[in-house]
């Protein structure tokens, strides 16, 4: 029996406003391109980042996701794009 492919949520439904979500995969894209190149220290700078500013990385294999924590900031963010 083949089963449905759930659609995506509807963005209003997505962590953050679409500023927020503009920067998380812009810094998102940088540490996958980081870690394709084996720069493993900026990779790991740049998740370090997002942690601390509220943003949990969860890999998924070469994929990755990501939920904003409570109380999230951005705004130190901004530099490392």
């Amino acid at each position: 029996m083949k089963r449905d492919r759930l659609a995506a949520p509807p963005k209003e439904l997505l962590p953050g406003t679409p500023e927020d979500r503009t920067l998380i995969a812009a810094l998102l894209t940088a540490r996958r391109t980081a870690r394709e190149s084996r720069d493993f220290a900026r990779a790991d700078a740049i998740r370090a980042a997002l942690d601390a500013a509220g943003v949990e990385v969860q890999d998924r294999g070469t994929d990755f996701d990501f939920a904003l924590k409570p109380g999230y900031d951005l705004s130190g963010l901004r530099a490392l794009v």
